[in-house]
């Protein structure tokens, strides 16, 4: 997916940019509750 945001943020950049940006941020976001959700449940 990254690679994709890199290949075609050069026509288009600024929209696309802005797109990346929202998609990689709520990835991460994602991950760090996964992430979460797994310490939770190896607590129990």
């Amino acid at each position: 997916m990254m690679l994709s945001c890199i290949s075609k943020s050069q026509r288009n950049s600024n929209q696309w940019n802005i797109r990346c940006l929202q998609f990689r941020s709520m990835h991460f976001i994602f991950l760090i509750l996964i992430k979460r959700y797994e310490k939770v449940a190896l607590e129990y």
